[in-house]
């Protein structure tokens, strides 16, 4: 994995292109609890790729993450938390390492398929499909029970999330974009 991560960003340096855009996110934080680990984790990640085209390196806060961790790790935070709405289905997808498209970057497991990049599909097919479609739908109707990746995430209810509604995750996903153009 990490051979083929260093050979996308070598074929990125050659093309002279700035996309893809790539950030690299270190995981530690959740096994790490000393600030001091946590910089040097993050110091060490930035040395494994220097010289190569990685527009941001950074860390992820623990959560969850779907329910594979522990579920007394955020309980005491995230009680009476107002739900809110997770913006990715609206933002990203993932393409795991053997062509599955999955539409949280958490699902390691690849437990909510919504495609697969198999040279067939195209791109604009699979995130406006019916599956990314149901997926919505849910979350705005504040149902994340109703998804398999979703009904056991913590990140609606600890501050994860950065919408309360669907114009407010709009205005959070662009903003950032159209603030930088000006």
């Amino acid at each position: 994995m990490y051979d083929n991560l260093k050979n996308l960003l070598a074929l990125k340096r050659e093309s002279g292109k700035g996309n893809p855009q790539i950030e690299i996110r270190d995981m530690s934080p959740i096994a790490v609890h000393s600030v001091k680990d946590k910089e040097e984790s993050l110091s060490e990640l930035r040395r494994m790729f220097v010289g190569l085209p990685v527009e941001r390196f950074s860390q992820l806060k623990p959560h969850r993450w779907i329910g594979n961790i522990d579920r007394n790790i955020r309980a005491a935070k995230s009680k009476g938390r107002s739900y809110k709405l997770c913006t990715h289905p609206w933002s990203i997808f993932v393409i795991a390492w053997n062509g599955e498209v999955v539409a949280c970057c958490r699902d390691f497991g690849c437990q909510y398929v919504v495609g697969r990049m198999d040279g067939q599909s195209r791109i604009m097919d699979i995130w406006n499909n019916e599956k990314m479609q149901h997926l919505r739908k849910a979350l705005v109707a504040k149902k994340p029970q109703d998804i398999v990746i979703c009904k056991d995430c913590d990140r609606p209810t600890t501050g994860g999330s950065v919408a309360r509604s669907k114009s407010q995750m709009i205005k959070a996903i662009f903003w950032d974009k159209i603030a930088s153009r000006q």
